[in-house]
């Protein structure tokens, strides 16, 4: 499931599963270089997505229950600001 809104000149994109759900330990390291958990994974997809995202000025955030699904949802602005709207 994928949702999308736009308000603030900001635009969050959230993608939503119904799966297992991921523990709360895990998510709190989901961002930290080099973890993961899946046997052939070697941790860089998250922690790379959030700090290109941070340098567009934006954040991800990751929510989830054990057995109600994983939300990943991405804020970013939709335009940076000029050098005379600084």
């Amino acid at each position: 499931d994928i949702e999308s809104l736009l308000k603030d000149a900001m635009i969050r994109v959230s993608i939503k599963d119904t799966g297992r759900g991921i523990p709360q330990e895990d998510i709190e390291r989901a961002f930290d270089p080099f973890y993961t958990t899946p046997e052939k994974g070697i941790g860089l997809g998250l922690p790379l997505s959030q700090k290109i995202i941070e340098d567009h000025k934006g954040k991800v955030t990751i929510e989830s229950a054990p057995n109600q699904g994983t939300s990943l949802t991405v804020l970013l602005p939709i335009a940076a600001p000029t050098q005379e709207e600084v």
